[in-house]
């Protein structure tokens, strides 16, 4: 990625800190959840989580050789951190790499989600995360488990809470540096289509509330938008699948630009039983991309979860340049 002149006012992200689901003993697919629509099948590590979308056409389209073999290099090269035991962030080891994580990448407002932590436990957790002068709102109160946790270093950044939602967290975030404000939501899609159904009318909703503030929404929704967003598993196109783009067109969302691994999420197998899958997406409205025309997400390699780390970059828009006046002799030399 080509970065921009100007270093960015804000970096936010948006990290899951652990696999989605529980690994079988042998490491294979545990379980399959056939909806009562009769399309929608959930593989786990090792078979298709086939809750997917697509604005396409339902014939399938070829992938992306490149992509596909860029994200099976980035598996192999992560295999030994990203299959870890279900304990979200409650292991000091999980803390540790979190933390070193933040501090790498210079992050100042960061996300993370399936955390599975019992409230009770909140705050050992932020404790144990060793960020000082950071601050941690989250979603606990939705669910027997945290699923979003949302932490800001209150140095370069304050956020209030918006709105909070089992399948979602909107908080505003200002800047301290330059007084600059973004709305950002923070999306975790549940497994089922009709569960999903909520979140998707919650974006639509948004749309008109948010038209003149600058609004990022970003993670995972547990779904695609093109056939070309998937590799592997389930071949088949079921009417469900397009529910998500629907309703990022009704909420007249724009995909972020983005670099990094296209595939964001792996099912930790190899050859002809790997799949790979885009379920983790950055979006933004046409406030958003008018104030920050250079803003890029990043879809790093997968290191402590089986989907990939995502990074979003603010950057300021390029200083304003007057053109030159040009005079050229010839306008005076032409007699005619």
């Amino acid at each position: 990625m080509v970065q921009p002149e100007n270093p960015p006012t804000l970096k936010l992200n948006l990290d899951i800190t652990q696999a989605h689901m529980a690994r079988d003993p042998k490491g294979k697919g545990i379980s399959t959840d056939e909806s009562n629509s009769g399309m929608e099948t959930q593989h786990r590590k090792g078979n298709n989580r086939e809750t997917y979308t697509s604005s396409q056409s339902r014939e399938e389209v070829g992938d992306d050789e490149s992509s596909v073999h860029a994200d099976c290099q980035a598996s192999a090269r992560d295999e030994d951190t990203a299959w870890s035991p279900p304990v979200g962030l409650n292991t000091p080891k999980k803390q540790k790499l979190i933390q070193q994580w933040i501090s790498k990448n210079s992050l100042n407002i960061v996300g993370l989600l399936e955390t599975r932590i019992r409230p009770a436990n909140m705050e050992a957790v932020e404790t144990g995360l060793g960020l000082a002068n950071w601050k941690f709102i989250s979603n606990a109160h939705m669910a027997p488990l945290c699923r979003i946790l949302v932490g800001w270093n209150m140095e370069k950044a304050d956020i209030s809470m918006v709105h909070s939602a089992s399948q979602c967290l909107t908080c505003d975030a200002l800047s301290l540096g330059d007084g600059s404000t973004v709305r950002i939501t923070y999306v975790y899609g549940l497994n089922t289509p009709t569960s999903r159904c909520s979140l998707w009318n919650y974006l639509e909703e948004q749309k008109v509330l948010n038209n003149s503030i600058p609004w990022i929404i970003l993670r995972d929704f547990n779904a695609i938008l093109s056939t070309r967003d998937r590799h592997g598993g389930d071949p088949h196109w079921h009417v469900h699948m397009d529910d998500f783009p629907t309703s990022i067109g009704r909420a007249e969302l724009i995909q972020i630009p983005s670099a990094g691994l296209h595939f964001t999420w792996h099912n930790g197998q190899k050859d002809e039983d790997t799949i790979l899958r885009k379920l983790d997406w950055a979006f933004g409205n046409q406030s958003l991309l008018l104030k920050w025309p250079l803003i890029r997400a990043t879809a790093q390699a997968r290191s402590v979860s089986d989907h990939s780390l995502i990074i979003v970059s603010l950057a300021p828009p390029p200083p304003y340049r007057k053109a030159r006046f040009k005079f050229l002799n010839t306008w005076i030399d032409d007699k005619a």
